[in-house]
């Protein structure tokens, strides 16, 4: 089993790497990755906790569970995350949809219906950023924190289901309602 101290390492090891990526991307750009990253992590994450039956995970994602907001509400239903990263993913998507995917205006993190997103994306965060570095900074660390921490829990979850790849992790997790027979 990996030392915590390991597990930490590696994931800031994927924050700083995501975060390099998300440098070069315009603000517009910086949003729409972060929002894609995460919702391509809230997908591995649920695959993570569902039975090995490909055509059922398949029809789940690209239906019903096909979009962020229902992912993030699953994950979360399901105590794969926490409240702050919901909250933090619930404010991404807000970003996303209504500011950076579907507007013609200007896209800047400084605007202030995106900085007060940005401000409720980190609340309750105990790593809250340096709110003396500029806006886009800001998002640009409170993402990569975000993408890191659904990383972790993507490897935690899978690292549990590989010792019973055909069961539904809540069948590996939940004791039996009777006291464990069968």
């Amino acid at each position: 089993m990996l030392s915590r101290e390991c597990i930490q390492r590696v994931l800031n090891d994927h924050a700083r790497q995501t975060l390099e990526n998300l440098k070069g991307e315009s603000d517009r750009g910086a949003a729409l990755v972060a929002a894609a990253y995460c919702d391509e992590l809230l997908k591995t994450l649920l695959v993570s906790v569902f039975t090995k039956n490909e055509a059922l995970s398949k029809r789940l994602l690209g239906g019903s569970l096909s979009g962020f907001a229902a992912r993030n509400d699953l994950a979360r239903a399901l105590g794969l995350t926490r409240d702050k990263e919901f909250r933090a993913l619930r404010m991404l998507n807000k970003i996303r949809n209504r500011h950076a995917a579907h507007s013609a205006k200007d896209f800047s993190f400084a605007d202030p219906g995106v900085k007060a997103l940005c401000v409720e994306m980190v609340k309750g965060d105990d790593r809250a950023p340096d709110w003396s570095q500029d806006d886009r900074d800001v998002f640009l660390s409170a993402a990569a924190r975000l993408i890191g921490t659904l990383s972790g829990h993507v490897g935690f979850y899978t690292s549990i289901k590989q010792s019973r790849p055909n069961d539904a992790l809540l069948e590996i997790l939940a004791p039996w309602p009777d006291g464990g027979s069968e």
